[in-house]
């Protein structure tokens, strides 16, 4: 999960500069950490609550923490890049809850 968040997020910011006009200053930012991996494993983690208002309530309060930094208006493609990764791991959590809850 750690990857997929990770290289999946990285693509996902990677393509949103290249699709629009990045600033100079954005063009030589470096963002180099493991904040997009934490961040798809804490969405995938959410699975492993117990299923019903505490796991729901995680999954939206997790959204609304990563979502804040996206209002700003210094916001960076960094934020966005977090955003992503949060989602990637929530589909990958809501896959395995969806998968357990079939083989029931």
């Amino acid at each position: 999960m750690f990857l997929l968040g990770h290289v999946g997020a990285t693509l996902l910011v990677y393509g949103g500069l290249r699709a629009g006009r990045p600033s100079p200053a954005t063009r030589s930012a470096l963002d180099v950490g493991t904040s997009y991996g934490f961040y798809a494993t804490l969405g995938a983690l959410t699975s492993a609550l117990p299923p019903g208002p505490l796991r729901a309530g995680a999954r939206i309060a997790l959204l609304a923490l990563a979502a804040k930094p996206l209002l700003r208006p210094e916001r960076t493609f960094t934020d966005a890049g977090h955003f992503a990764a949060l989602g990637l791991g929530l589909g990958v959590a809501t896959a395995v809850d969806y998968r357990s809850d079939r083989n029931r």
